[in-house]
């Protein structure tokens, strides 16, 4: 194997990216996503957020969803293989995003 940059030789360097308050707009934003907003269908009641989003005539159907406070991120994409339109929505991929992330994350007690 003919390594070309190893980044495990690299320090560790974190930088935070936007302020605190973009930060907590941006979640607060997702979030609505999922409580009132396109994203309903991925809900599992743990302050999940996300966006979902479709291209032309349906070819792709994605929802990328975030559970803060298990720090995790995670997409669903569908599609078909040879680029033609499906027949579907993106609220199907939040409903499986949502499926996927209940059997994943603990369950709230």
């Amino acid at each position: 194997c003919r390594v070309i940059y190893n980044f495990a030789d690299q320090p560790t360097i974190k930088k935070q990216a936007v302020s605190p308050a973009v930060a907590n707009t941006m979640t607060e934003m997702l979030q609505g996503a999922v409580t009132s907003g396109t994203g309903r269908s991925a809900s599992i009641g743990q302050g999940e957020g996300g966006k979902t989003g479709t291209t032309d005539k349906n070819v792709d159907l994605w929802f990328i969803g975030f559970i803060p406070k298990h720090q995790i991120v995670t997409g669903i994409w569908l599609g078909n293989d040879n680029n033609s339109p499906t027949s579907g929505s993106s609220s199907q991929a939040a409903q499986l995003w949502g499926m996927y992330m209940g059997q994943v994350v603990p369950k709230e007690s």
